[in-house]
């Protein structure tokens, strides 16, 4: 929206959608790429896996081959390290750079970025935030403690009082801005159920 270029899903751009005649079944094909010094930005790379899935090598490797058919092309990726990887995988590929260079013998440029910009320096939000992804390279098994007192942006609450909260924060933050964190299924369940 800020640009004003289009923009879409991986699938949507490198993927071509084929139909069998026989069986009528759906495949997917990597489409050809006709776009010269073009500049492509991905988002939330860390979810781009290297198993196969819609095309047959696996989704990183087919936006590397796509992107890379064009002339003078760049591959912008950009993700959270401290998200969780793809499914199966203990890392993600796409932000692996010793991984990118090795495997695709790609010329890797990394940089990370450490100003905070959605939270307020004094946030619990924040707080709880860095103290777990401070937790996310230790050997042992992680316990996950948050701190909620002293904070006014993150409240805990007995499940007697789930409803009433988020109500009130519904009606003061609105829907989008408000998020629930439970220690159980059980009780995620039921807190969506009300939402």
């Amino acid at each position: 929206q800020y640009t004003g270029r289009y923009a879409s899903t991986i699938h949507r751009k490198i993927y071509t959608q084929k139909e069998d005649p026989g069986s009528g079944s759906l495949s997917f094909r990597l489409q050809k790429n006709k776009e010269e010094e073009t500049v492509y930005i991905v988002d939330e790379a860390s979810m781009i896996s290297e198993l196969g899935e819609m095309g047959s090598n696996g989704l990183l490797r087919d936006l590397v081959s796509y992107v890379f058919e064009g002339k003078n092309n760049k591959l912008l990726l950009i993700g959270d390290e401290a998200q969780l990887p793809p499914v199966n995988l203990p890392v993600s590929p796409a932000l692996d750079i010793r991984h990118v260079e090795g495997y695709y013998h790609a010329r890797v440029f990394g940089h990370t970025l450490t100003e905070v910009m959605r939270q307020n320096a004094g946030s619990g939000i924040l707080k709880n935030a860095t103290d777990l992804r401070g937790l996310l390279n230790e050997e042992e098994e992680i316990r996950v403690q948050m701190v909620t007192k002293g904070f006014p942006d993150i409240f805990r609450m007995t499940s007697e009082r789930i409803e009433d909260g988020i109500r009130y924060a519904y009606d003061k933050y609105g829907r989008e801005n408000t998020i629930v964190l439970t220690q159980s299924n059980k009780n995620a369940v039921l807190y969506n159920q009300f939402i």
